[in-house]
């Protein structure tokens, strides 16, 4: 999803375990609830502490994901919390597994997926591009639809499954970590002189952040973002 959501209710961010089994599926869990939230980087501790109780009212915008500088350091402020960050930048876990483990079979649970890749693509031909340049039909889908598509090599093999989501003037795609900048690379090369297209890594300036559990719509009703629940499968909405 290409969601900006606001902090996560009382003790929500307290619940992600990257280190149990059934929470390490970054994949499935997403899959699972395509409400995922892409936010800006701009963040302070507070809207990371499970003490702050506010939450902002979301409204979409006509206009598309730009970046903005960083303020703080994301990892960096839930490392201020309590979480243990692997070498890699993965939150692996809050101490607290049994817990978070609980909360995703009977409540929600918000998972960080920040490691994974985000590459924005925006232009003139960036669908025509995209169409050429994997396995989805790009040119049948409208903004605010997504999909899963898969990069492949020259020789038919496979690179990786990618999650697009489109906007207004760009299309957003997710790809595993470890294929990120190959991917944007090679998108990169196959832009002719002619392409109206630009391809840009942005893992850098967002996050990612997904919930899942039984009781992640309620979550999502409660930041006024109740009509993404239930809909069609890669639906996106832009919000500030």
């Amino acid at each position: 999803m290409t969601t900006a959501t606001a902090t996560a209710p009382p003790c929500v961010a307290h619940l992600v375990s990257h280190s149990t089994a059934r929470l390490q599926h970054s994949r499935a869990a997403l899959l699972l609830h395509l409400n995922a939230a892409f936010r800006t980087k701009k963040t302070t501790k507070n809207n990371l502490s499970s003490r702050n109780t506010s939450s902002t009212i979301a409204a979409a915008l006509p206009f598309e994901l730009s970046p903005p500088p960083i303020d703080h350091d994301f990892l960096d402020s839930v490392t201020a919390e309590g979480a243990k960050v692997s070498e890699e930048g993965i939150i692996e876990t809050f101490e607290n597994d049994d817990e978070a483990l609980d909360a995703f079979d009977n409540g929600v649970v918000v998972m960080d997926l920040s490691h994974f890749g985000r590459i924005r693509a925006s232009g003139d031909d960036r669908v025509q591009f995209l169409h050429n340049q994997t396995t989805a039909n790009f040119e049948c889908l409208s903004e605010g639809q997504g999909c899963e598509t898969v990069f492949v090599t020259p020789t038919a093999r496979t690179i990786d499954i990618a999650y697009a989501w489109i906007m207004k003037k760009a299309v957003l795609l997710m790809v595993s970590p470890e294929t990120c900048g190959n991917i944007t690379e090679m998108l990169n090369k196959y832009i002719f002189f002619a392409d109206k297209v630009e391809v840009q890594d942005i893992t850098k300036q967002t996050c990612l952040f997904a919930l899942s559990g039984p009781k992640s719509s309620e979550v999502m009703a409660n930041l006024n973002l109740g009509d993404l629940v239930g809909q069609p499968y890669g639906t996106n909405r832009h919000y500030n």
